[in-house]
């Protein structure tokens, strides 16, 4: 596991885009990524957890000058080449990758519990899309069907800036 230490203003960046991406939400009628109802705080704590959990593999691979989204665009991953991050404030917390999600990108998990408090975000490890879709990941939550990958079975960090440098 690779711990990334956010500076105050990347924090600030993250709860910046967070208002505004609940903004957005607002504006269209979306509650977003999340099969379920969440109420305002719940929202406010998962965007900001999102847009800290970007900011975090953004930092690790040495992408100056990131700037989370902060509207849906189709296609398009949460940070370039073909990464889509998913964060969670559970410590043991688990990857999920949904049906519908691309099976070409690299899926990594975020765990951002402490990320607000102290700025830390630590990156648990990575799959492939296609990789996360075996039948011993899938579980059913609020009648949605997704792919729960537990840590032990995620790649490690390095192994993924290896690919990215193109050094396998």
């Amino acid at each position: 596991m690779v711990t990334v230490e956010l500076t105050d203003a990347e924090i600030e960046l993250c709860e910046r885009v967070a208002e505004a991406r609940m903004a957005f939400g607002a504006a269209n009628g979306l509650n977003h990524a999340c099969i379920m109802d969440r109420i305002f705080t719940e929202r406010e704590q998962h965007e900001f957890g999102g847009a800290a959990g970007e900011v975090a593999v953004a930092k690790w691979l040495g992408i100056g000058g990131y700037q989370p989204s902060v509207r849906y665009v189709k296609g398009a991953p949460d940070v370039d080449p073909d990464i889509e991050v998913r964060s969670t404030g559970w410590m043991n917390g688990q990857l999920v990758v949904r049906p519908r999600d691309h099976g070409d990108r690299r899926y990594v998990l975020a765990i951002t519990s402490l990320a607000k408090s102290y700025g830390q975000v630590r990156l648990a490890g990575w799959m492939w899309g296609h990789e996360a879709r075996r039948d011993e990941f899938l579980q059913t939550y609020y009648n949605q069907p997704e792919h729960w990958v537990p840590r032990d079975a995620l790649n490690p960090m390095h192994t993924m800036q290896r690919e990215l440098n193109g050094t396998v």
